[in-house]
């Protein structure tokens, strides 16, 4: 057994040693490449616009907290505000700070589960369904940014050869967006016969095991539909101080050829594509995907602004993992169901 565990924990550490090589050659080839500026990434973190933007940043937290706190209210669940916002912060501690498979997710889900005395799958599965909302808004945002710019700038885009770009990226968008609003409308249909079919499909298609939690999360508040509209609500407004935190580091980048408007589709997109699990926090991989997308609109800011961006949550993973050392020996134990830490 206990070679099996030693095997188990070198294979980990391996793995994890293998994704910070391959974050040091993306920043490597990034830098002798001339697409990321290390010196103007410096100058942006001393500027005035970049502690506007973290400000900001920190308002887009406060409304993640509180579609957090919909969900559970939604099944009885009442950790507390402070509690919420404390294990938000462990959460962007261990999702960006430790490479590897560590989930900031995980660990919000263990000290929620620890936190309550029953309701313990809902709990689990408002992080789920929490995570879920968050990206649709996300997509939403970007594709309503990209049809607007596809109806009234696409000269622009034609003249400089990227249209084809663009309707690619909004093609991704829209099929994900659907792909999305099926799962939603499907999960709140009432049919034996079609949940075994749609079960049967999802164990044959890619991602299937991904799918099948979110409609495990949705089947959970089913009945509180209002529920999932008004954190919808509340994730659409808070994607307003993340975007306009992103538009006040370009500022810092002296970025002069986007306007406010350009970042509600730039934004999404570009933290979209950070998500994706290549890399830890989508360090590395996130600059080249920005590179890439800014380059669309003429700009060749992208790596720069989503450096200052990660250099934002970074500092906020730190917070994070003192909110860590100060509740995970007495305040996880004494939050109840109805009692605030």
């Amino acid at each position: 057994m206990m070679k099996k565990n030693d095997k188990g924990f070198t294979s980990r550490v391996l793995w994890m040693l293998v994704r910070v090589l391959v974050i040091c050659c993306i920043f490597a080839v990034m830098l002798h490449f001339d697409m990321l500026n290390f010196a103007k990434v410096c100058d942006m973190l001393s500027s005035t616009w970049f502690a506007v933007a973290v400000f900001f940043f920190l308002i887009s937290v406060v409304f993640s907290v509180l579609r957090w706190q919909l969900l559970l209210e939604a099944v009885d669940i009442r950790p507390g505000i402070m509690m919420l916002t404390r294990l938000t912060f462990i959460g962007y501690a261990f999702s960006t700070i430790i490479p590897g498979s560590i989930s900031g997710d995980m660990v919000k889900v263990y000290y929620i589960v620890k936190s309550v005395s029953n309701n313990k799958t809902a709990a689990a599965m408002s992080i789920v369904l929490d995570r879920v909302l968050g990206l649709f808004t996300l997509l939403l945002t970007a594709a309503i940014a990209a049809s607007a710019v596809l109806v009234f700038g696409i000269q622009s885009f034609a003249r400089s050869g990227q249209e084809n770009d663009l309707w690619s990226l909004w093609c991704f968008l829209a099929i994900s967006l659907l792909i999305f609003l099926f799962a939603f409308c499907f999960s709140f249909i009432k049919s034996s016969k079609l949940s075994k079919l749609m079960n049967w499909v999802i164990a044959r298609i890619p991602g299937g095991h991904f799918i099948e939690k979110l409609f495990a999360a949705l089947a959970l508040f089913r009945e509180k539909k209002h529920v999932i509209f008004k954190a919808v609500f509340v994730s659409l407004l808070g994607q307003i101080p993340l975007i306009l935190g992103m538009y006040f580091i370009g500022r810092a980048a002296g970025e002069y050829r986007l306007n406010v408007v350009d970042y509600f589709f730039l934004a999404p997109v570009s933290l979209i594509l950070n998500a994706l699990p290549l890399t830890p926090g989508g360090l590395g991989s996130g600059e080249v995907f920005a590179e890439s997308l800014f380059s669309i609109f003429g700009s060749t800011n992208g790596g720069e602004i989503l450096s200052v961006f990660h250099v934002a949550f970074i500092v906020f993973s730190l917070t994070g993992f003192l909110f860590y050392a100060a509740t995970r020996h007495d305040c996880i134990e004494s939050v109840s169901l109805n009692k605030s830490c």
